[in-house]
């Protein structure tokens, strides 16, 4: 997007299906970049770009871009997903991460979960 980074993203294939991670900065991430980077974190800020600053967030609700995100997807890999509920094992899981991780947890609030499995 106008030479800048937006999405950073990676994707595994296992046993003929695939993992899909990926992060697209909503607003800019000033404070965590410097929180990663120290003094190379303007450097840094100049190659990335996010949602808000491209005035592409303030068009659109977030579970609207949510939905859309979900469509392409599915669109893009002929796939369908399903939602499901997420088990005391999740949030537990979740927790444990957000202590091992504070530097990331501390850094916005956690969206809401709202896993998905791939239906055939």
């Amino acid at each position: 997007m106008g030479g800048k980074k937006l999405v950073g993203s990676a994707q595994r294939v296992v046993q003929g299906g695939f993992v899909q991670h990926g992060s697209i900065p909503l607003q800019p991430q000033k404070a965590l970049l410097e929180r990663l980077f120290g003094a190379a974190a303007h450097g840094v800020e100049a190659q990335m770009t996010d949602l808000e600053s491209l005035g592409v967030w303030k068009q659109r609700t977030p579970q609207a871009f949510e939905e859309d995100l979900i469509r392409a997807f599915e669109s893009v890999f002929q796939i369908t997903f399903k939602p499901f509920p997420v088990t005391s094992h999740d949030e537990i899981a979740l927790e444990e991460r957000q202590r091992r991780y504070p530097l990331f947890a501390a850094n916005a609030p956690a969206p809401p979960l709202q896993p998905f499995e791939v239906g055939t």
